[in-house]
């Protein structure tokens, strides 16, 4: 899978319902740490996980997690 750019996966995830702001709100980060991890300045499996969760696809493919949920957080 090609690797998308910021701008696609911000775009995925406002298709699916989430600013940035409230993925942030709703994992318990701040908005901050989210623009950090898309921008590959910062890594959290949280944040990681929960965008992965939500698009149906690991956007972040250099940096594999393991699988597992994320506590606390589901899609409604």
């Amino acid at each position: 899978m090609k690797t998308k750019t910021i701008l696609h996966i911000r775009g995925d995830l406002l298709r699916k319902g989430y600013t940035m702001r409230s993925l942030a709100r709703e994992i318990g980060v701040s908005p901050t740490m989210v623009r950090s991890v898309l921008h590959d300045k910062s890594q959290s499996a949280r944040v990681e996980m929960a965008i992965s969760k939500i698009l149906g696809y690991n956007p972040f493919p250099k940096r594999a997690r393991s699988s597992g949920g994320v506590e606390g957080f589901s899609i409604p």
